[in-house]
């Protein structure tokens, strides 16, 4: 998470958190992440990553959002981008490498939905995944 945070900071993004009716969400024109406050640790940083993921990937993509076929595309990649993170913190709580890792009981620890059993199954396959997973 202190990576994300960081991202967030170099990026000049703040967190603020408020009574909403959504998880979260991120305005890119205050550069601000509302997150709900009733939410548990876990759904906190799920939203935090997949909302810094809106900041750091789409912030200039931002009149394209209210399009649904942008939109859509937009929520996927902060999808991905939150699993990223969250594979990486898995990993190295863990100490495992990309072989060792059971996605189905990454996706369960993390409460991940599994229409992203396929995109996980692809990253941990990837021979790049090591050097990939430095860089994000």
């Amino acid at each position: 998470m202190r990576r994300i945070m960081d991202l967030l900071k170099a990026a000049g993004i703040e967190i603020i958190y408020m009574h909403i009716k959504k998880n979260g969400y991120y305005d890119p024109i205050l550069k601000i992440l509302f997150i709900n406050v009733n939410l548990s640790d876990m759904e906190t940083k799920k939203t935090i990553m997949h909302e810094a993921g809106h900041g750091v990937l789409h912030d200039e993509l931002y009149p394209l959002y209210k399009m649904t076929v942008p939109h859509s595309k937009m929520e996927s990649e902060a999808d991905k981008f939150m699993i990223d993170n969250l594979l990486l913190e898995y990993m190295n709580l863990y100490s495992l490498s990309p072989e060792e890792v059971d996605y189905m009981k990454f996706m369960d620890h993390y409460e991940i939905d599994y229409t992203y059993e396929s995109y996980l199954r692809t990253l941990l396959m990837n021979p790049k995944m090591d050097t990939y997973l430095k860089i994000i």
